[in-house]
This record gives structure tokens, sequence and C-alpha cells, in this order.
């Protein structure tokens, strides 16, 4: 077993990090994965793409390249993906549908395209217990898929790579390409982050397919008041824009969701533990509004040269109370409020409605 370097150590743990970690806000996963990939590798360059099957024939869902031919990503996707319709499956010397044993969730140094196509896939082929048919229609695959290599310039590039797969089927093609031999740790650090790798291609998935992965952003910012979503350790996978307004303004608020969610602290929060088959357990918690601030929101509106009726509305705004119902409890129009928030909003210089309430709320903490 080689040594790692300090800087290798922290590499992979800043990965091995982010892997457990969705960001709504960022890039998508084979984006930053080729980056990060490319990094902690050291390599020239990176491939990282997920499969899709579609009617049609086979799809790329996410696909990236990072180094080596980044400025082409484009064109080499659409060169890529009319190879793998083409093919259909197996692609070559592994069936996406099915990946042998082998080839499954390893960190694998399997030599250049060059290599592949006139070595190890003949001799591959021969073992296999397979119809001469067969052979021929995956030599041909790889084949086909050399003027793709040549147009990405990695024909002779050596390739360190990992097939991620839940139980047989892939979820996604992960590796590095260079065209010198990967250095001693190269394969030993790509295969520390397999085991992670695993878990997110497969959250991904999962949630690739339910309408409510793409709704989460809005459903939590349908919530009038700070609303989280908490992994496994308690910390913040994603949240609404209150929410993240406060853990802005507040960074203690961070230790307060963790002691929530342990039942150890106050009970300003309302947490309910999400569980779903193949995924980490989550929780999403909601901090309970109307919580009394009459006394230091009359401070917060002097400080902000405020009307009287302007306080009565930015208190209920810091109750975290909606519109409508200000606007019941003041006796005037949902315009009017609507109206008077506005002018609030020009008096506080604060650019939403979520900044203004974290605003509010850490003065009043100040007061």
């Amino acid at each position: 077993m080689l040594t790692l370097s300090h800087s290798e150590v922290e590499k992979l743990r800043a990965l091995r990090r982010a892997l457990a970690i969705i960001d709504t806000d960022g890039p998508p996963l084979a984006r930053w994965l080729a980056d990060e990939l490319r990094d902690l590798l050291s390599t020239e360059g990176t491939l990282v793409y997920t499969p899709r099957w579609e009617e049609a024939g086979w799809a790329v869902d996410q696909f990236a390249v990072s180094g080596i031919g980044a400025s082409r990503e484009s064109t080499l996707r659409s060169g890529f993906e009319a190879w793998i319709r083409r093919s259909e499956a197996p692609w070559a010397y592994y069936d996406p549908r099915r990946v042998e044993r082998p080839q499954r969730n390893k960190a694998l140094a399997v030599g250049t395209w060059r290599t592949l196509a006139e070595n190890q896939l003949p001799a591959t082929l021969a073992k296999a217990q397979i119809s001469k048919e067969e052979r021929l229609r995956r030599a041909s695959s790889v084949g086909d898929a050399r003027p793709w290599f040549e147009h990405w310039g990695t024909v002779d590039a050596q390739q360190l790579r990992v097939i991620v797969c839940d139980g047989g089927q892939m979820l996604g093609w992960v590796g590095g390409l260079q065209h010198s031999h990967f250095g001693g740790n190269a394969r030993q650090l790509l295969a520390r982050v397999v085991a992670p790798l695993r878990k997110r291609f497969a959250l991904e998935a999962q949630l690739s397919g339910s309408v409510a992965h793409a709704l989460i952003p809005a459903l939590l910012d349908g919530i009038p008041t700070a609303a989280y979503v908490l992994d496994g350790r308690d910390r913040v996978v994603t949240c609404n824009a209150i929410g993240r307004e406060w853990l802005a303004a507040d960074p203690k608020r961070a230790e307060l969701l963790r002691a929530a969610r342990r039942r150890s602290g106050d009970s300003r929060f309302t947490v309910t533990e999400i569980i779903s088959p193949g995924v980490t357990r989550h929780a999403l918690a909601i901090e309970r509004p109307g919580v009394p601030v009459s006394p230091p929101v009359t401070a917060v509106a002097v400080r902000f040269g405020l009307t009287k009726r302007e306080t009565d509305i930015l208190r209920g705004l810091a109750e975290v109370r909606t519109n409508r119902t200000i606007a019941g409890m003041l006796g005037c129009s949902e315009r009017t409020v609507e109206t008077h928030v506005g002018r609030i909003l020009a008096k506080s210089d604060c650019g939403s409605r979520a900044a203004l309430i974290a605003t509010v709320w850490t003065l009043v903490g100040r007061a």
C-alpha cells in the first residue's frame, strides 16, 4: 500500500465530503466531479458520464470532460451519444445493463483504446461464453468508437476508470486519461472514492426520476419560515431562501439545528425524519413561526426610519406571517401591505423579504 501525501489526503477528504452533499444551486454532478477528479488524480483529462435508457436506445444523461477536449465538450457529447445509440449494448467489453462482476465499482487501469481494441478485448471475448455473432458485434462496437477517441485526442491515452454500478446495472463511468502511465497513488485515490461515488450516483438516479426532486427548492421556498433539509450527520443539504439568509446572519443557527435533530435543544424547530429505500436518512427541520418580537422590532423600526404602519407590518414580517394574514390583522388590503413591504425593503436596504427577515432577527438578537 502506497502512502498518500498530505495534499492528496486533503483533496480526497474534500471530494468525499462534497459527494455527500447535494447543492441544488451548484453545477450538475458530472460537471464539478470531472474537475475535482482531475485535480485529485493530477491527470491530463477526465470523463464523467451517466447513461439513460430510452425507447430509441441508450442516451447520455450527464456528460462532462475536464482538461483534454474541454473546449469541445458539446461536440464530444453528441459524438459519444451517437456511438452508444448505434452500438446499442453491450458496449464492447461490458454491458451497461449487466456489468460483469469483475468490473463493477473497481478502480481499474485498462490501458489505452488501442490496447483494448487490439489485445485486451480479443482475449476477453475469446474466454466469454457468447456466440460468434456476439463476439463480432462487440469487436465492431470498439472499432466504431475509434473516430470519437481520435477526435478527443485520446486513442493512445492511458485510462484509469470506475464503472459505478448498483448491482449489475451501470450508473455512471468515471475516469482519468493521460498520455503517460498513472502515478502509483492515482489508482489508490480513485479506489477510495468509489464508495461515496456509488452512494451519490444511486441517489442521483433515484432523484432524477422523481418530479419531487425538481420541486424541492420551490417547495421549501413555499414554506413561510426557515426550512432546512439535514443529512445523516446533521449538516444542511439544502434550505429555502429565509433559511439561507438566517444561516448567513447567524452561523450558530446550525448548532440549533443539530440540537433540534437530537431533541436536545429548544423546540423552536419541528423536525421530520425522511426515510427512503436506498437513500441515507435525512430530516426536514422547519422553524416555528410566531415568536413574540414586539419590543425589539420597535427599536429596529426606529433604526430604519419606519412609520407606525410600516412598523406594524414589519412586526408581521418578523413573525413570518403572509401578506394576507398581516392585511387581516391590520384591516387593510393585501395590495396596501405589498406597497408598504416595498417601502420597508427600500428603507432597510434589503434586496428581498428573506434578507429583511434575517436582518431583523439579527438586529433583534443584538437589541
